[in-house]
């Protein structure tokens, strides 16, 4: 229903979650995949072995500043590797995550959607930098069951600093198709 960013990121959980048994966090809401709701500082300090999906994870980034944001990026930075953790996120652009966090990006991939949005290509280049030398494989899938997994309409909360002491699984039933085609005519698309 748009650029297949959040799709794509949905489906990475889904893999991640199902095919390879890994624990999925996540700042959005995930339908048929059990996840933590990460949403809090708190929370994003107690995730271990795993991965992290972050929808428009620079507007995180962006909120804050000076000793929070530091302690942000040092967390991404230092202690996933770690922990076993892995961080998976969108953004609009390259140049809205900070430098520190661009230098030891793994990986990026690109989503390209066939006409009718039926079929998402994943292009998956080694390092932050894309160019067609380090492309290091191309994932598809079928888009419908994965358009059922989110909701496309959903804003991410900004992240909190209130203190929370718990981690709870979310197990949420898969969407309904009606309500994905419901969120494409709100948006304006077909499906």
């Amino acid at each position: 229903m748009g650029s297949g960013k959040t799709l794509a990121l949905t489906y990475l959980a889904y893999i991640n979650s199902v095919k390879k048994n890994k624990t999925i966090y996540s700042n959005y809401n995930l339908y048929g995949i059990p996840h933590y709701l990460i949403d809090t500082l708190f929370k994003l300090e107690k995730m271990k072995v795993g991965v992290f999906v972050a929808d428009e994870f620079w507007l995180w980034l962006e909120r804050f500043g000076g000793a929070t944001k530091s302690k942000l990026v040092a967390d991404i930075l230092l202690k996933s590797r770690k922990r076993g953790l892995h961080y998976y996120f969108t953004s609009q652009t390259m140049n809205q995550i900070p430098p520190k966090v661009r230098k030891v990006i793994d990986y990026v991939a690109y989503p390209i959607m066939n006409p009718s949005e039926t079929i998402c290509k994943l292009l998956i280049f080694q390092g932050s930098n894309p160019s067609q030398s380090s492309i290091l494989k191309t994932l598809y899938f079928y888009t419908r069951p994965i358009y059922r997994m989110y909701s496309s309409i959903e804003e991410v909360a900004p992240l909190s600093e209130k203190p929370d002491d718990k981690l709870v699984l979310n197990k949420k039933p898969l969407r309904s198709w009606e309500d994905v085609k419901k969120e494409a005519e709100i948006l304006g698309k077909e499906l």
